[in-house]
């Protein structure tokens, strides 16, 4: 009986492992602690991939349905680039209709978006840089008519190509800017 006890209680010590973010920082952690600086480092990198990755599925959230007769396809090979542009996570969904498709891009935690801000930052700098167009409160810049770009929040890239403005306005319209700009506000 005492062993049942015992093990009962070593069960209801241990922590609880919550997600694979919990685990690579407590192995982090551990290997630091015995001076495993390849060991801490290796799983403070897997925690820094899980934690992108939870935030890449919270934007994906944001990408709204395909509009009627169209369909919508999650890229999975974008977060895998992100290293090339110098970091940060996003998500790409690719709209794809009976003769068109466009792609709608997130982008966050990227040094890219540091130096697009101060296009952003009033109507004729924007203007300067090519047709402004505003949907859904947000005052896209678009270079040609297949093209628009936006940043949401200071800190979220958005641009969507590949169609005409009017094509990709459906979708454009129906993404939740204020929940967006939130998901990235200071805490």
């Amino acid at each position: 009986m005492r062993l049942i006890h015992a093990c009962l209680f070593l069960t209801l010590a241990m922590p609880a492992h919550a997600d694979a973010v919990t685990d690579a920082l407590d192995a982090a952690r551990a290997a630091y602690d015995v001076g495993d600086l390849r060991g801490a480092l290796a799983s403070t990198g897997e925690a820094t991939k899980a934690m992108q990755g939870q935030q890449t599925e919270a934007f994906a959230a944001f990408l709204p349905d395909a509009p009627e007769g169209w369909t919508k396809t999650i890229n999975p090979d974008m977060a895998a680039g992100m290293a090339m542009i110098g970091g940060g996570a996003g998500v790409e969904a690719i709209y794809q209709g009976a003769e068109k498709s466009f792609t709608v891009t997130l982008l966050a935690d990227s040094p890219m978006i540091e130096g697009m801000l101060p296009m952003f930052a009033d109507k004729a700098t924007m203007a300067m840089m090519g047709t402004v167009t505003e949907l859904a409160g947000q005052s896209f810049i678009g270079s040609g008519e297949t093209e628009a770009m936006t940043v949401v929040g200071g800190k979220i890239m958005l641009t969507a190509s590949g169609a005409d403005i009017t094509v990709m306005k459906p979708v454009l319209e129906n993404i939740d800017y204020a929940g967006l700009s939130a998901l990235v506000a200071p805490q």
